[in-house]
């Protein structure tokens, strides 16, 4: 059956038989982040502020109790430390009483990671079954989320302890479902669309902002005669989002409308969004040129409807300009422009349409896959940190690493790639005789992940011929 030429087309669901592609594409990349891990894990107070509160969950069973002796309390949204709660009261189960402090640190920090590797591998996943259910090719939505996944910000981010991801996660994952609702007019996927978006405000309160406007989006898709009904049922977990932000923030601070994090939008706007574009630090035509490139792909892709492509377009602009806005707008000591990465994502549905072609795939995935793997493994043996620490260190201002060519960092990690023994990599399981053997466990199972899901992925890609892959229309 050719869809390939239906204009403004709102898709359906992958079927049940896809769903094996769409877990494998989940597993193989699961295995592959998990085996790229870092031991360099000191990089930002973002996260040392989210894990000092979720151990003050644990031993106080309050969550807004200060977090430190002075009485300061995490800036944070609540989010993170509600995934990584989890996680972490498993970690206390695993590892001993009579482990080193600094070992037992060590884990846990990359246990909190860890969240960073599922969401990555989760966003892959539902990208691949969007993809599915808008007609493309197997090979085309494999081909196109792993480019996502592996030649974009998403990789190195994979392996930080930012927020972006789980964000990211959150944010396409409630438009995914929002698009199936629009397709199929089942409530359920309503709600979800609400609950992750929920999430995402819980995570980073810029998703609690952009639904605000996004409501109009939500009103054109709401289906008549049930447009009052549904549209509580979208709202609902949202309400309760909002309702969990605000009781969190009077918890600490008396005020539901104060969260603590310095709000300044004082940076000229053309300064801000013109650096989170092209500066030699922060831009993403540098950073990320595959991501663009799928961006850009998919506002000319013709399986996605007007709807799709305005509410992307929207967020894409919504996250660009409030955070080009911010005092903030660089991120602080991060790889490339970390603040745009859950839009970002929004470009793996244009690589997707991209390698729906099979006459050119093979250029593709050769120069996709080379220019952007190149540009990421430069963040990924050389942990980031290494160079800001070494550049304040000798005197250099941080404006300079933002605008200065000399001083970009794509530039220096290239440089200081060549001078790295292999030995320093920046790969977990090369930490054993620090942080024990677990490390090799953690390696091991990633890379056993990995193989096994690439050898299955084959096997059902190319063991046999699809029709859909003899097809020769283009989008």
């Amino acid at each position: 059956m050719v869809r390939a030429e239906i204009e403004e087309s709102t898709g359906c669901p992958p079927p049940l038989s896809e769903r094996k592609i769409i877990l494998l594409v989940f597993i193989t990349l699961l295995g592959i982040h998990t085996f790229c891990l870092g031991q360099q894990l000191g990089y930002t107070d973002d996260a040392l502020s989210i894990l000092r509160h979720t151990e003050i969950v644990v031993r106080h069973h309050n969550f807004t109790d200060p977090i430190t002796p002075e009485g300061d309390y995490s800036i944070y949204g609540i989010g993170m430390t509600l995934w990584f709660l989890p996680l972490r009261l498993l970690v206390d189960a695993l590892i001993p009483d009579r482990v080193d402090p600094k070992v037992t640190a060590f884990y846990l920090r990359t246990t909190y990671i860890y969240l960073n590797v599922l969401a990555t591998a989760g966003t892959a996943a539902v990208l691949c079954a969007w993809g599915l259910g808008l007609g493309y090719s197997r090979r085309a939505c494999v081909l196109g989320t792993f480019c996502f996944s592996l030649a974009t910000l998403a990789f190195p981010y994979a392996r930080y302890d930012f927020s972006e991801p789980v964000t990211g996660f959150f944010l396409v994952s409630g438009v995914f479902f929002l698009w199936r609702y629009r397709a199929l007019g089942n409530w359920r996927d309503l709600l979800l669309s609400g609950t992750l978006l929920g999430c995402g405000a819980l995570t980073r309160i810029v998703v609690g902002l952009a639904v605000v406007p996004l409501l109009a989006f939500v009103g054109v898709s709401l289906k008549h005669p049930s447009r009052i009904r549904h549209l509580g049922i979208f709202l609902s977990p949202l309400a309760i989002a909002l309702g969990i932000v605000f009781a969190y923030n009077y918890g600490r601070f008396g005020n539901p409308f104060e969260t603590g994090y310095p709000i300044d939008f004082d940076t000229p706007l053309l300064t801000g969004v013109f650096g989170l574009l092209f500066s030699w630090g922060r831009g993403l035509v540098i950073y990320s040129p595959v991501g663009v490139l799928g961006l850009t792909l998919f506002f000319f892709a013709k399986r996605f409807d007007s709807w799709t492509k305005g509410i992307v377009v929207f967020l894409f602009l919504f996250f660009l300009v409030l955070h080009g806005k911010w005092s903030y707008w660089y991120g602080g000591w991060c790889w490339g422009p970390r603040l745009l990465l859950p839009v970002l994502a929004f470009g793996g549905l244009g690589l997707i349409a991209l390698f729906e072609n099979p006459s050119h795939r093979r250029i593709w995935v050769t120069l996709l896959f080379g220019v952007g793997g190149l540009i990421n493994l430069l963040a990924i043996y050389v942990p980031f940190s290494i160079y800001y620490q070494s550049a304040l260190k000798n005197g250099f201002i941080e404006q300079w690493l933002l605008w200065r060519p000399h001083y970009c960092p794509l530039k220096i990690h290239h440089e200081m790639l060549t001078q790295f023994p292999m030995a320093d990599y920046d790969y977990i399981w090369l930490g054993s005789t620090t942080w024990g053997w677990p490390v090799w466990v953690i390696g091991g199972f990633g890379a056993i992940l990995a193989i096994v899901g690439i050898r299955v992925l084959h096997d059902e890609l190319w063991k046999s011929s699809r029709g859909s892959d003899q097809l020769t229309a283009q989008d």
